[in-house]
Parts: structure tokens; sequence; C-alpha cells
């Protein structure tokens, strides 16, 4: 049965979840309080009210006879989707499921309750010599406590943000070793899809790509699935989705942030395409409590995505997209998507916010990917 259905952002990459709810016949609602958010564009319904103002979503989802509501992207959208869900009765995560992750002391200390790898973790106010009291032991990062993705984390191998002065952050013990995404789609509070990426980093922090499919993740699939069985059990959730970071350290496995939403960052249209399933279609049929099913590949795929963003501010993005463009035409890659933001000048980045466009793409090994990764790396200004 049609419904209507909110989604909280209207970002690039909530563009396939609004074109995933038209297509299963259903009315879409998409809210932001940027006017020109490219996602609203592709929504029945376009409404400019900030994701995270509680009030006036409330009227919008009485107004607009919202049946449901979904996101993707971004963690604070999912304090607002939790607390619309309690106060509507609708099917989907609740406050103190979104609590208990998002908030990332009480993760920490979920862990440690959990008996599941984690590291000290302290809650500080950042100020310029306390940083300096941490950079002159060795590596830590700092972390909001709330907050999405890369936004506003640093280590003490960067310099000292002073416009974060007064704030609340964490600080842990930096996990050296490899670094894992991953998406996760909970069923009757099992793990009934489990999806890992190796993760390539710029900046010591930000996520600039990840690949799908390689081979050197396999070996982590079975503790990462029982710790996040763990999880969702401590936290009653049956069902919805897990994006998730992990670390590994000498072999041990850290699952350093989690969230329940969809990922954003082109990583699951990378699962996607490497598992050949629909993770947009099935949680908007979880949501609508409506028939799903994933029937992932035996052997998946290699496929990646790679955001885009320059080292440095940069104003001649056109000569950067020409040679990207190339780059895609004489590499071996099988370009599934590229898209570029509608910008003329570019900060630097050091968050994926900072974004000047994304790709999304296939290859038959892993050597043509790193490769062509290590390329656009070179082109945007890394590794110079």
């Amino acid at each position: 049965m049609p419904r209507n259905l909110l989604v909280l952002g209207g970002g690039v990459y909530h563009i396939p979840l609004v074109e995933q709810i038209k297509t299963l016949g259903h009315k879409c609602v998409a809210t932001s309080y940027l006017k020109n958010d490219p996602a609203l564009s592709f929504a029945d319904v376009a409404a400019q009210v900030s994701s995270t103002d509680v009030e006036a979503l409330e009227r919008l989802v009485v107004d607009s006879e919202i049946a449901a509501i979904l996101t993707t992207a971004s963690d604070w959208n999912t304090f607002s989707q939790a607390a619309l869900n309690e106060k509507f009765a609708f099917r989907g995560v609740l406050p103190e499921q979104v609590n208990a992750v998002s908030e990332k002391f009480g993760f920490n200390q979920l862990l440690k309750k959990l008996e599941l790898p984690h590291v000290l973790t302290e809650e500080v106010i950042l100020t310029e010599p306390f940083f300096s009291t941490f950079k002159n032991r060795s590596k830590y990062i700092f972390k909001p406590v709330k907050g999405s993705g890369s936004a506003d984390v640093f280590t003490t191998e960067n310099n000292f943000p002073s416009v974060l002065t007064g704030r609340t952050f964490l600080v842990q013990r930096y996990i050296n070793g490899a670094e894992l995404g991953g998406q996760a789609m909970i069923e009757r509070g099992s793990v009934a899809f489990l999806a890992l990426s190796k993760k390539i980093l710029v900046n010591g922090v930000v996520p600039f790509a990840h690949i799908v499919g390689t081979e050197e993740t396999a070996p982590y699939c079975a503790e990462i699935q029982h710790q996040l069985k763990k999880i969702v059990a401590e936290i009653k959730l049956e069902y919805g989705t897990l994006n998730f970071d992990v670390r590994v350290e000498n072999e041990r496995v850290f699952i350093i942030d989690l969230s329940l939403r969809l990922s954003g960052n082109g990583l699951i249209e990378a699962i996607n395409e490497s598992f050949g399933v629909n993770l947009f279609a099935n949680h908007i049929q979880q949501i609508v409590d409506g028939p799903r099913e994933l029937s992932p590949h035996e052997k998946p795929v290699l496929a990646a995505s790679v955001v885009l963003g320059t080292a440095k501010a940069e104003t001649d993005l056109v000569a950067i997209r020409t040679k990207i463009e190339s780059l895609i035409e004489d590499s071996d890659i099988e370009s599934i998507a590229l898209v570029w933001d509608e910008i003329t000048q570019s900060e630097a980045f050091v968050k994926s916010k900072n974004r000047i466009g994304h790709i999304i793409f296939t290859a038959q090994n892993q050597g043509e990917i790193e490769s062509f990764i290590h390329e656009t790396k070179q082109i945007l200004g890394f590794n110079q």
C-alpha cells in the first residue's frame, strides 16, 4: 500500500534513497534547511525544514500525513528520527537505542559493559593547553561527543583547531592499524547481511575511498558479526541498519564508531554493486514492514566509492574535473556513477562534507582500483 514517507536530509547521498522510495510506489517528502539541497528536487514534496528541528518536523509529519521516517548519511538525523518515531509510534529506531550508540562516550561504555574490545576514553573540555599535554605523550584521537563521520575529528599530529575551544570532546588512544568500514542489516535481532570495506584515508581520519569485495576484509567478518550481535541484543534492536567503522590492531578488532542508519560516502552504492543487492530498497521495506529478501552474490565483485576532495582550497575545479574524467577514460575501471557537486571553489578536504563530487566504480582486480585511487589523490593534491 502506498504511503507518505519522510526523508530527513536532502544531500547528494539521500538521492538514491528518495528515488527508491518512489520506485517502490510510495510518496516521498524530503526535508532540509538548505533550500537547494540536491535530493529535494527528486522528492514529491520538498520542505525547507531543518532535519534537527524536531518541533517543526512534528508539524510536518501531521500536515503531510507521514507514515514512516528514513534517513541516511548523517548521525545527527537519527536523533530526530528516533524522537519522531517515539512521538508518533512509528516503526523504526527509538531514542534509547540511538543514544546508546551515537553518544560516543556512552557507546564506549557499552563496549566495556559487553566486554568487547575498546580503548580508554576520557571526556574533556577542549583547550590548547589540554591538547598539548596529550600531544607530548603519544598519538591520541579527539572526537566530538556527538557527530557524524569524520566531522571535527582530529589527532595529536594535527594543529590544534582553535575554533573548537571550549567544546566537549572525547580523547582516546589512537588505534594503529587498518581501518574498515561496514554496513549490516539486522532482522529479528540477528545479522542478516554484513559487508565490509577497506578504507583509504587522507589526513589520518578522513575517508577518501571504500573498496568493497576485497579478500583482505574476509578474516574479520566472523569477529565483527559476533560483536554486532552482542550490541544489537543489548540495545534490543530487532531490525534496522548498522553503519560502523572498525580498526584492526595486532589482529584485534575494535568497533570504533557505530550508527543506526545507512552509510553515506557512496558506500551503499558500492556494496550494492559488489554484492548484487539493494540495501536502499531493503531498508525501506524494513521500515514499512514490506516483503524483503537479501540474496548476495556468493563471491562479491570488486567495487569502490571515492569521495573527491582537494588537499587545499582550489578555484580551478574545471581543470581538476577534466583530469579525473580523462583518468576514468584511460583506466580499466568501469564507472557506475560520477557526480560533481555544484560548487566553484573547494575547501581543504579535512572532513567529508568538504567534497567536490564522488565516483562509484567496479574493476577486475584490486591493483586497478588502488592505482586509480592513487592517481586520483595526486590530481587532487595529495601525495605531492
